[in-house]
């Protein structure tokens, strides 16, 4: 009677664990799930804030972007919080997820090979140098496409066609006060060189572009009467 007793314990608790996923696996990644949708991604936060090292782990198995961190980067108050689930589209699932990281104070500078695609995450405050040393160079005219990549680092240069380099750098410096956008001009070769988060980047370059307009007749009378024409070297 005892043997059966026992059996019938045995088959009661395997029906309650029937079709239930081991506690320790159950618990990983447990503030939210990240699922594959027709035409993109949908955000489920289970938890209404979401530690910035789960944030990466969602991102990273769901992008050909490989990132790599460290545990002792983020404190406890590195998280994100969601009001409900989120629509992502497929081609804003990079943008999205880099977006959290810059409000949390991170960014990402690339790490090995450009082949590799591998970013480290490195947080924004205190020394830029990692940022500048790894920066990507890029063309002006791809300069908009840096847009959806607000935690990655960019640099390019802008040659005025019609206004001063350093007219326009002054302008701009007064215009963007943000947190690591450098502009600055390069006389010599009458450009402007300017490094930051893509966002940033694009914005200065459509700024620069607005700004370097032919002069009023008027204007460029007054500053060749004062300055001279400029002459052609042989």
């Amino acid at each position: 009677m005892r043997n059966l007793n026992n059996i019938l314990v045995l088959a009661f608790l395997a029906s309650l664990a029937w079709g239930q996923e081991p506690a320790t696996k159950r618990n990983q990644g447990s503030a939210a799930r990240l699922v594959s949708v027709e035409g993109g991604y949908r955000l489920f936060p289970i938890k209404e804030d979401i530690h910035a090292e789960e944030i990466l782990v969602l991102w990273n198995n769901a992008t050909s972007t490989r990132l790599s961190w460290s545990p002792l980067t983020f404190k406890e108050h590195h998280r994100a919080r969601f009001s409900g689930i989120v629509e992502i589209d497929s081609q804003d699932l990079d943008r999205f997820f880099e977006s959290m990281l810059q409000d949390l104070g991170f960014g990402l500078i690339p790490s090995g090979s450009p082949q590799a695609n591998v970013y480290q995450v490195y947080p924004m405050g205190g020394d830029r140098s990692p940022f500048i040393m790894r920066a990507k160079l890029v063309e002006p005219d791809e300069a908009a496409r840096c847009a959806q990549h607000p935690a990655r680092f960019f640099l390019t240069h802008v040659t005025a066609r019609h206004a001063e380099a350093n007219e326009i750098a002054y302008s701009l410096n007064g215009l963007l006060r943000i947190r690591c956008l450098e502009i600055v001009a390069v006389n010599s070769s009458n450009r402007i060189t300017i490094s930051g988060f893509g966002p940033t980047v694009a914005n200065a370059v459509e700024l620069v572009r607005k700004l370097d307009q032919p002069l009023p007749e008027t204007v460029a009378k007054s500053r060749s009467a004062r300055f001279g024409k400029p002459t052609k070297s042989k």
